[in-house]
């Protein structure tokens, strides 16, 4: 007796075979691939251009206000200002300013600049006084930066500088000591700036 596979399911298995070969015979396809690296940019400021200018102001011979003038030779050694930058190149670079020596009428001007020098542009804002130990209000007389009209922020893309100043000088009735320490802190910011 011979045993025959029902027709129904010889047709089954026919177009199940079929497929198989039509899925791996006719099926074309294609792969896109897509890769990417993002790099950031960064945000970096330092200090640069810095200069110490020294004078006097004549109270004696140019009347009630004096008139400032270049340090006289003889003084040169009375008072002296003097800058150092520490941590370069870090987040937390540093402009050092001392004086030696100080007296009223004397003056020490430090004219700095803030360079930025990362990819990312920046607004950099006024210079903010930080509370210390042993501070005195006077001192220094004055920290300006050149901001241009109406704003309160430079905006620095890469190489470009905003100027500084600052003016250490006291009068007599300031209060201001002999043989005495005094401090002064001040930061400033510069924050990254989306155009």
């Amino acid at each position: 007796m011979t045993k025959r596979l029902p027709l129904a399911f010889l047709a089954i298995l026919l177009i199940v075979l079929l497929a198989g070969l039509g899925v791996a015979y006719g099926l074309w396809s294609e792969t896109l691939t897509i890769e990417g690296t993002v790099n950031t940019g960064n945000v970096d400021v330092q200090f640069a251009n810095v200069s110490i200018t020294e004078k006097v102001v004549d109270y004696f011979f140019d009347g009630p206000y004096g008139m400032e003038k270049p340090e006289p030779h003889e003084k040169a050694n009375a008072a002296n200002c003097y800058f150092r930058i520490d941590n370069v190149g870090t987040d937390n670079e540093t402009l050092v300013v001392w004086t030696e020596g100080a007296y009223p009428s004397w003056r020490c001007y430090v004219d700095f600049s803030v360079k930025s020098i990362g990819s990312v542009p920046v607004h950099v804002f006024p210079p903010v006084r930080i509370n210390v130990p042993n501070m005195n209000n006077n001192l220094p007389e004055a920290f300006w930066c050149e901001f241009p009209p109406n704003k309160n922020y430079k905006q620095l893309h890469l190489n470009d500088t905003l100027t500084c100043h600052i003016k250490i000088h006291f009068h007599n009735d300031e209060g201001i000591q002999e043989n005495s320490t005094y401090n002064f802190k001040y930061t400033i910011t510069a924050k990254q700036w989306n155009e």
